[in-house]
């Protein structure tokens, strides 16, 4: 039983000045927001098998900054937080 949490979209590329609201909130809400809902209304079920597995896929990007790719950049560090946070967690 497993669940690979791979959403993802490469959103905008641009300076932090020229990134939309709504650019930004898509990027966060896809790459992001989606890994959250999946891994929620995972666990209960994968709390009930003994060889259950929960992966989230993130990206270099997650271990380090990249110019013109703010909103990517800040949901892979995101997801990284989130990993461990379950891991911790659920572990």
């Amino acid at each position: 039983d497993v669940l690979v949490n791979n959403a993802g979209i490469a959103g905008p590329t641009g300076g932090i000045d020229a990134i939309s609201d709504a650019d930004w909130q898509a990027t966060i809400t896809i790459n992001l927001t989606a890994q959250y809902r999946f891994a929620h209304h995972a666990v209960p079920l994968l709390k009930e098998s003994p060889q259950a597995h929960l992966l989230h896929i993130a990206s270099v990007a997650g271990r380090l900054g990249y110019a013109w790719r703010t909103p990517y950049a800040a949901t892979k560090w995101a997801i990284v937080g989130l990993m461990k946070s379950l891991a911790s967690e659920l572990g």
